[in-house]
């Protein structure tokens, strides 16, 4: 994927995710944002039912191991990533998932801040 003009790949974010939070699947993705840039989402999937990280210990891991481009601009916390028939992760709709959410945020704001 090519985030801010550097070209990189998921799995690079994805190795650091795991390496820090060992209790933890990881699948980066790139979504395109409502203005139209793209940038990195994050879906993480915790391995133990009894341990759930919180957002606050995957931003400060991100902050701290990886560079300004790399870091995700959406991070969500999900049981299990949707699969394609062949029973790989869909990336494609993990990545539709994010600009979704990018959107209704966006969409948000805008009726949040527009004049009554």
């Amino acid at each position: 994927m090519k985030i801010s003009g550097y070209r990189l790949h998921p799995s690079e974010i994805e190795a650091v995710i795991t390496r820090e939070i060992p209790s933890v699947e990881a699948v980066a993705v790139a979504f395109e944002t409502s203005d139209g840039l793209s940038r990195v989402a994050l879906f993480v999937m915790p391995l133990r039912d009894d341990w759930v990280p919180d957002f606050a210990t995957i931003r400060s891991c991100c902050a701290r191991e990886l560079a300004h481009y790399q870091r995700p601009h959406y991070i969500s916390i999900i049981e299990q990533p949707p699969l394609t028939p062949s029973l790989k992760v869909d990336r494609q709709r993990l990545s539709e998932w994010a600009t979704d959410a990018a959107l209704d945020r966006s969409q948000t704001r805008r009726r949040i801040s527009s004049p009554v």
